[in-house]
């Protein structure tokens, strides 16, 4: 288990599991979406599709996309927000069902895309899914390589700024 819950990420290992019986979801926040207990991995996103399939289905018709794969994405905005600034994490408010801000609003816009007729909510889900995913797989892409997009970022800026350097002398040499 990485606990996320401090300036900087660190392992963390579970030193107790305890059966609990109750109605509600506990979804631990991870950088990775994913939680080992008892050398079993588990999706920390709650399954929000009724039904046993763990892939999306649309029109009864089920898809290549995971539950654990969608729920990564959409978290990612979120988890990029938590990386560069965990003081906006760290006093997170939640509503009375436990869900934060940002999980609340995307399950009402998933709501209200519910609501929508047959026609209306198939172009509206695909062409906002079409768009979301990618800028979410952006995101996803990003934070992944954040490091290397930096090492690359500053190696071409500061061999930019020492090769326009000497032309600029010579120029003003002249």
């Amino acid at each position: 288990l990485t606990n996320v819950m401090g300036d900087v990420p660190k392992q963390s290992e579970v030193v107790r599991t305890t059966v609990v019986k109750e109605m509600g979801v506990y979804a631990p926040f991870t950088q990775s979406g994913l939680i080992v207990v008892n050398g079993h991995v588990a999706s920390t996103y709650a399954h929000v599709q009724g039904g046993k399939s763990d892939r999306l289905v649309v029109g009864g018709v089920e898809t290549a996309l995971s539950f654990q794969y969608l729920a990564h994405l959409a978290q990612a905005p979120h988890r990029m927000l938590c990386s560069l600034n965990f003081k906006a994490c760290e006093s997170e408010q939640y509503d009375e069902e436990g869900l934060s801000w940002y999980a609340a609003s995307q399950l009402a816009a998933l709501d209200w895309l519910e609501t929508q007729e047959g026609a209306s909510k198939m172009a509206i889900g695909v062409g906002t899914a079409v768009v979301v995913l990618h800028v979410l797989s952006m995101m996803e892409f990003l934070m992944n390589h954040m490091l290397m997009i930096a090492v690359v970022g500053f190696v071409s800026w500061y061999g930019m700024r020492n090769t326009t350097k000497p032309v600029a002398v010579a120029a003003a040499a002249k």
